[in-house]
C-alpha cells in the first residue's frame, strides 16, 4: 500500500458519518471493491467492505455490530446498497462471486456495473491463445498487469493466520494494523494501472462483449444455479479439444512428464477419475502419470503441515483416486488423505470452539468432519473434544438440511443412507442424532417405497435405479406380502446381484466372512419367501464356506 494512501475506517455506530463517506463515493465514477468474512461466501458471513478510490483514497466499512452480530441493516441505512447496485459507477473487483454472494444472500444487494479483473484475465490470455487458463490470485495479476500493483507483501502470513489458527479473524474488532493495511491493500492494488490496462486491451481487440457475458456468470455464479452449469458445460467442451489434439499430437508411449504445454495439463488435470476408462489409452496413461505428479506434490506439500492449507475440493479428489484409481496408487492416495485429516483436524480443534456455528466453518473443514470415524465398531476413536462437538453438529445440520428438501420433494435423492443407518443403530451415537437419523431414514424410506411402483417395473435394469433407491430396497426385511410386487421384486433381484458379488470378492480373498453375513446367508438359504434363485445361490455360498473352512 502506497504510503500516501488515506484510510478511513468507519463503523456501524455513526452511520452519519458513513453516509457523508458514501454521498462522496457516488460522486466517484470507478471504484475499487472488495470483501472480507469468515469463510466468505453465501453463507459465511461479510464482515468488512474495502473501497478504493482512483486517487488512493480507502476506505473502510465495519459490517459489525460487535464480534458475533452483523448490522443488516448496515448498506440500506447508509445509502451503500444504491452504490453496489448503480449501473453508473464502475465497481473493479477481483474475482467477484464470492462477495456478491454474501451481498445477495445476506443483504438482499445485487451488484451492477462490475469490472471484474479476473474474468477480464482469461478472456485476454484465450485471445492471446490459451484454451484453458489458469484463474490468478491478486498478487499475480498485480505484477501480470502492472509494474507498481501491490498487495499487502504479508499477505500471505494473514491467509495462514486465519486458515490455521483464528477462524473469526476477519469478524475480530477493533481492526488492527495489520488488518487494515492487508483490506487496504487488496483495492489499492486494482485501480487505476490493472484496470485501465486490462480494459483497454479488451476495448482494442473487440472482446467487451465476450467479457461483458463471462462478467455476469461471475456475478451470478452463486446466485443462479444456471451459471455453474453454464461454466461447467464450456470449461468441458474446451478440456474435450486440448485433449483430442492431445491423442493426435503424442505418441502412445509419451509420459506425464514430457507434457509441458499448460492448456495440456490442466485438461488432464480436469479429467474425473471416474472417467478415465473412456479416455483414450494415451490419456489414461497421461492421466494416471497427473495423478502420481500430483500426489508426490502433496507428499512434500504435507511436510511442513505448519503452512500446508488444504484446497477445498481435495478430500473429494483424494476419495476419488482411493475408490477408482489405479490399484497402486489407491493405497497411497489413502494414506495422504489421512495425513491431510490429521493437519485440518488439528487445524480444526485450534481455530474454532464447540459453540462455532455451522456457517462459520469452511467448506474445506466440513468436509474432514464429514469424513472422520468418531466410532469404530462399538469404540470411540479418540478426537479433541471440540472436534467431535462440531463433528455431531454437522451431522445434524446434514439431516435438517436433507430433510427439509425431502419435505419439499419427495423425490428428492438423500445420498448418505447407509450413514442414516449407523446412525440410527450405533449404541455410541448421542440419542439427538440418533433420534434426527431414525427420523430422517424413515421418511426416506417411506418416500422411495411409495415412488418405487411409479418410477419402475419389475423388470427394470438395476443400473437406472439411484444407488440411494437401492440401498433401501435391499435392506427392507420381506417375510409378507406387504410390499407392492415390484418392490418385491426388485428387492430381490438386488439381494442376488449383491449375493453375487460377496461370493466372487469372497472366492478372490477381497471379502472377509463375518457375523452378519453368515445370518443373511442362513436367513436366505432357510426362509420361505426367499425366491428360489436367491436361496440356491445363498445354498452355493454356504457350501463353499463350509469347504474353505476345513
Amino acid at each position: 500500500m502506497a504510503s500516501e494512501t488515506k484510510v478511513l475506517v468507519f463503523s456501524p455506530g455513526d452511520k452519519e458519518a458513513c453516509r457523508s463517506a458514501i454521498r462522496r463515493l457516488e460522486q466517484e465514477k470507478v471504484i475499487a471493491v472488495d470483501c472480507e468474512g469468515v469463510h466468505l461466501g453465501t453463507k459465511g458471513p461479510l464482515t468488512l467492505m474495502q473501497i478504493g478510490t482512483i486517487n488512493g483514497d480507502v476506505y473502510l466499512f465495519d459490517v459489525m455490530k460487535n464480534e458475533k452480530e452483523q448490522d443488516k441493516s448496515f448498506f440500506k441505512d447508509t445509502g451503500l446498497d444504491n452504490v453496489l447496485s448503480s449501473p453508473n459507477i464502475v465497481k473493479v473487483i477481483h474475482s467477484c462471486s464470492g462477495d456478491s454472494a454474501a451481498l445477495f444472500h445476506q443483504f438482499g444487494i445485487k451488484l451492477d456495473n462490475v469490472f471484474d479483473t479476473q474474468v477480464a484475465h482469461l478472456v485476454i490470455a484465450e485471445h492471446k491463445g490459451r484454451r484453458l487458463p489458469y484463474r490468478l490470485k491478486l498478487a499475480e495479476l498485480c505484477s501480470t498487469y502492472s509494474d507498481t500493483a501491490k498487495v499487502y507483501e504479508a499477505k500471505e502470513d494473514v491467509k495462514i493466520e486465519w486458515c490455521k489458527r483464528e477462524n473469526d479473524y476477519w469478524a475480530k474488532r477493533p481492526l488492527t494494523q495489520e488488518m487494515i493495511e492487508y483490506a487496504s491493500g487488496d483495492v489499492t492494488a486494482l485501480i487505476p494501472d490493472v484496470f485501465e490496462k486490462q480494459k483497454k486491451y479488451l476495448e482494442e481487440n473487440g472482446q467487451i462483449d465476450k467479457y461483458a457475458e463471462l462478467v455476469q456468470e461471475e456475478i451470478e455464479f452463486y446466485i443462479d444455479p444456471a451459471m455453474k452449469e453454464r461454466r461447467k458445460l464450456r470449461n468441458g467442451k474446451a478440456s474435450e479439444a486440448v485433449l483430442k489434439d492431445m491423442s493426435a499430437k503424442y505418441r502412445p508411449s509419451t509420459q506425464y512428464s514430457a507434457i509441458t504445454d499448460e492448456d495440456e495439463i490442466k485438461a488432464l488435470k480436469d479429467i474425473n477419475v471416474r472417467d478415465i476408462p473412456n479416455q483414450p489409452s494415451l490419456i489414461q496413461n497421461l492421466k494416471h502419470g497427473h495423478i502420481r505428479a500430483f500426489l508426490s506434490e502433496l507428499e512434500n506439500d504435507l511436510k511442513t503441515p505448519e503452512t500446508f492449507i488444504s484446497s477445498r475440493n481435495l478430500d473429494q479428489e483424494l476419495h476419488d483416486i482411493e475408490q477408482y484409481g489405479q490399484d497402486e496408487i489407491r493405497e497411497y492416495a489413502s494414506k495422504l488423505r489421512k495425513q491431510v485429516c490429521e493437519v485440518v483436524t488439528k487445524d480444526i480443534q485450534r481455530k474454532y470452539t464447540s459453540n462455532t456455528p455451522v456457517e462459520s466453518i469452511s467448506e474445506t473443514d466440513i468436509r474432514v468432519l464429514r469424513y472422520i470415524r468418531l466410532i469404530s465398531g462399538d469404540e470411540l476413536i479418540y478426537f479433541h473434544p471440540t472436534v467431535i462437538d462440531l463433528k455431531w453438529k454437522i451431522e445434524e445440520y446434514d439431516m435438517d438440511a436433507a430433510m427439509e428438501k425431502l419435505r419439499a420433494d419427495p423425490e428428492y435423492n438423500v445420498s448418505f443412507v447407509p450413514k442414516l443407518k449407523f446412525l440410527s443403530f450405533n449404541t455410541k451415537v448421542p440419542s439427538s442424532v440418533k433420534r434426527k437419523a431414525q427420523q430422517l431414514l424413515e421418511k426416506v424410506e417411506d418416500s422411495i417405497l411409495a415412488n418405487i411402483p411409479r418410477k419402475y417395473t419389475r423388470d427394470t435394469p438395476l443400473d437406472q435405479l439411484s444407488d440411494t433407491e437401492k440401498a433401501v430396497l435391499r435392506d427392507i426385511r420381506i417375510t409378507s406380502n406387504t410390499f407392492h410386487s415390484t418392490v418385491s421384486s426388485l428387492h430381490w433381484r438386488i439381494c442376488y446381484d449383491g449375493l453375487c458379488i460377496d461370493f466372487e470378492r469372497f472366492k478372490a480373498g477381497k471379502l472377509s466372512m463375518n457375523s452378519g453375513l453368515e445370518k443373511k446367508l442362513y436367513f436366505f438359504a432357510n426362509n420361505r419367501c426367499v425366491p428360489a434363485d436367491v436361496k440356491k445361490k445363498a445354498k452355493e455360498f454356504q457350501l463353499y464356506l463350509l469347504k474353505a473352512r476345513r
